[in-house]
């Protein structure tokens, strides 16, 4: 019985000291394109929103192409338009068809980073997706 009850109080107190989501981790709460769309005209912009508030200058984007390299984007914020404060976004060129790989990292504003990639694909014009 003593066992019992010293299994559940560990466990218990274990579970005290896990993070939860609200707790600060940034998880992404939705993006544009979205994990896995598949698109037949490239995006101009990449947004992804998070559950919390962000600290922009330390969380960053990064769009790796059907080649695998970095495709160069840019931030749309500026001084007098400062970017939302729970968003990453940033500006993208001509994209052309193919498999995009979002890697993103964010840190949230109590400390927790929280990393993760997702894809997305853009067809060529007049592809039925059909092969």
């Amino acid at each position: 019985m003593r066992a019992r009850v010293l299994i559940s109080a560990v466990g218990f107190l274990l579970s005290l000291s896990l993070p939860s989501e609200g707790e600060g981790h940034a998880v992404i709460k939705e993006s544009s394109p979205q994990a896995g769309e598949i698109l037949t005209v490239s995006p101009s912009r990449l947004i992804i929103r998070f559950n919390s508030r962000i600290v922009h200058s330390l969380s960053r984007v990064t769009l790796l192409g059907p080649d695998r390299r970095v495709v160069p984007t840019s931030t749309t914020a500026t001084e007098a338009q400062p970017p939302a404060p729970d968003r990453l976004e940033v500006v993208l060129p001509s994209l052309s068809p193919g498999v995009y790989v979002v890697q993103w990292q964010a840190l949230s504003v109590d400390g927790h980073i929280t990393a993760g990639r997702f894809s997305f694909t853009i067809q060529p014009q007049g592809s039925d997706g059909i092969r």
